[in-house]
């Protein structure tokens, strides 16, 4: 198993971040580059003998040399292997983000080759997009073929300058590879962005950031003597893409709020900060701030707030779907059955609001863009019963500011007689979505980040992890906080207390860090799925009792709507804390097993990264 870490030269005050003081070299063996490129170059890249060898995958682990299983770990190595336009998995960063925000990487590349700066190519890809929807808009599919051409074109006539850079496979004819090109960029624009990327990396061109195109090292973005300096001097550090992202939050979220006399807006934009930074001080800026920089840091968060959030709804999206296709396939009668049975003896709120209420108009039950018939079982059998109980089980049908409208007996006879269904699409859509879905993407925005440096220590896997979770915590709050309505700013405030006293999200990043520390310190193998095996299982749990608690409840007992509600407050914290308690445990576990031995013995068993060449 190759590994993400750079061990440090020197040992560190606190004993969990203990690394060696003399780095062995890694024999892990490298990945070869595409032939059609090595011999063009004379089988040298930047003065190195490589191998020129047909495109074959890479020796076992060696594209985890690279990624260290995809967390970003500094330069690119001494070759990567291109590959085709299929072969988006050999690269894990470039295949990732290509997919994601395609322009973002398209940019980068571009500009690394000094093809087009990166602010350039985005504010013309942008432009083009903007055509490309008013032409559609205007002419319909007409337009929208024209708009596709006159984007993608821009992206095939830079294509065919980098093939004379590099030499990319194609015919001699100019005009056939700028067709063949348009097409391809046509059919999967991510795919060729992300040959590209790996052609960048091939050619060991050095980091640069997204956006802005700067070519930035560690020590860049390091103040000296980082352990004892105050935030002034790491700010005078950040990177000008960290400065801008900053930026943004602040004009978008406190400015343009401002300007519109949105003053409650301004200040849940301000109080949702309060709990990721009071984490952050604790975690990571009081005794820890030398061990990654700040820089990395707020990088990480917004992907964590960005790219991790979209792609969940988008992976949450297609398996709702899946599963209720299944569903319906396999209890489609049951399910209408029930349907009718709740329209027949609900009550006169009994269907659209009771169905808002049970869903939780801010996405609480089963979270985002369920089949519109599942929904409507399930809000039909719920028959407008408290929001707080299925899914946030915050704000009560008062602080929405409506009424109940239903009949709870009804509702409990109903849920009585379909309890295991219930049960069933409860535990699909609430544990195995959510929970699979968001921890993976979360622990992607670490895995497929290139960073300017390794991550060297147990302490920086635990903070980069941490980081990306209280980024998607963080946008995850405001989407359930704003759905709750302006009208209701008293609502607004419970909710988002009430949600940051039980931060599943930082816990289960702190366990995946535990088995990445597991994993790649301690040379026990593990799989991605045992890797993220104990922060599913606590985040499937905490979503999924908050809906099977209630509706035992309330299908078997009498008791009372507003006990119910504080027995889910209970069990939530109950979970948090055991959460909490076993990540404390587990992480000081490993780092005593760390520390075991001299720094010699310790230096053998981390192993790896001794020089620029070998990543580890």
């Amino acid at each position: 198993m190759a590994h993400a870490y750079d061990p440090v030269q020197q040992l560190p005050d606190e004993k969990e971040d203990f690394t060696p003081s003399a780095p062995i070299q890694d024999h892990q063996p490298l990945p070869v580059v595409q032939a059609e490129a090595a011999d063009e170059r004379n089988g040298e890249i930047d003065g190195q003998q490589v191998q020129a060898v047909e495109a074959v995958p890479a020796a076992e682990g060696a594209q985890e040399a690279f990624n260290g299983e995809g967390i970003g770990a500094g330069a690119p190595p001494p070759a990567v292997i291109v590959g085709g336009l299929c072969d988006c998995t050999r690269d894990e960063e470039s295949g990732w983000h290509s997919f994601w925000c395609c322009s973002l990487v398209a940019a980068r590349t571009y500009d690394s080759f000094g093809l087009q700066k990166a602010w350039i190519h985005l504010t013309i890809s942008a432009a083009l997009f903007i055509l490309l929807i008013l032409l559609t808009v205007a002419m319909g599919f007409l337009g929208l073929l024209v708009g596709l051409v006159a984007f993608f074109s821009h992206r095939a006539i830079l294509r065919g300058r980098l093939r004379h850079l590099v030499m990319l496979p194609g015919g001699g004819n100019p005009t056939m590879n700028f067709v063949i090109d348009l097409a391809t960029h046509c059919c999967c624009a991510a795919c060729i962005v992300a040959q590209e990327a790996r052609i960048a990396k091939s050619e060991r061109l050095p980091y640069q950031d997204f956006i802005t195109g700067q070519r930035i090292q560690e020590e860049d973005v390091t103040p000296i003597d980082a352990e004892n300096v105050g935030l002034l001097a790491h700010l005078k550090q950040l990177s000008l893409l960290s400065k801008i992202t900053i930026g943004l939050y602040v004009g978008f979220s406190l400015l343009l709020p401002m300007f519109l006399s949105h003053f409650q807006m301004v200040s849940i934009s301000v109080l949702v900060m309060v709990f990721p930074i009071a984490v952050l001080y604790f975690l990571y800026w009081r005794t820890s701030r030398a061990c990654i920089p700040l820089d990395t840091v707020i990088k990480l968060f917004a992907s964590g707030y960005v790219v991790a959030v979209v792609s969940a709804i988008v992976f949450e999206g297609i398996l709702e779907v899946l599963f209720g296709v299944i569903l319906f396939l396999l209890f489609g009668g049951v399910i209408t059955k029930a349907m009718k049975e709740a329209t027949d003896g609900g009550g006169d709120d009994g269907g659209s609001n009771g169905g808002q209420h049970f869903m939780g108009g801010n996405g609480a039950l089963f979270g985002l863009g369920l089949g519109d018939r599942i929904k409507g079982f399930l809000s039909h059998l719920g028959g407008g019963s408290s929001a707080s109980l299925f899914g946030n089980l915050f704000a009560d049908d008062a602080a929405r500011g409506g009424g109940n409208g239903y009949d709870e007996e009804k509702v409990r006879e109903l849920l009585g007689k379909y309890i295991l269904l219930v049960l069933l699409i409860a535990f699909l859509f609430l544990f195995v979505i959510p929970g699979c879905v968001e921890e993976y993407t979360k622990h992607m925005s670490v895995r497929a980040t290139w960073l300017p440096h390794p991550l060297r220590s147990p302490r920086a896997v635990c903070i980069a992890l941490v980081s990306a979770a209280l980024g998607f915590a963080t946008k995850e709050n405001l989407q359930y906080v704003f759905s709750v309505g302006r009208s209701n700013y008293e609502g607004e405030l419970a909710l988002l207390g009430l949600r940051s006293l039980f931060p599943v999200h930082a816990i289960c990043a702190g366990i995946q860090a535990v088995q990445m520390i597991k994993r790649d310190f301690q040379h026990i193998p593990l799989s991605l799925p045992k890797l993220l095996a104990p922060a599913v299982f606590l985040h499937g749990t905490f979503d999924f009792l908050q809906v099977a608690v209630p509706v035992l409840l309330l299908a078997y007992t009498e008791t009372k709507i507003s006990d119910i509600e504080i027995i889910n407050l209970v069990v939530a914290g109950v979970i948090t804390v055991a959460g909490a308690i076993y990540l404390f445990r587990a992480y000081h576990v490993q780092a005593n097993r760390l520390l075991q031995g001299d720094a010699r013995n310790a230096a053998l068993e981390l192993g790896q990264v001794v020089d620029d060449n070998v990543m580890g």
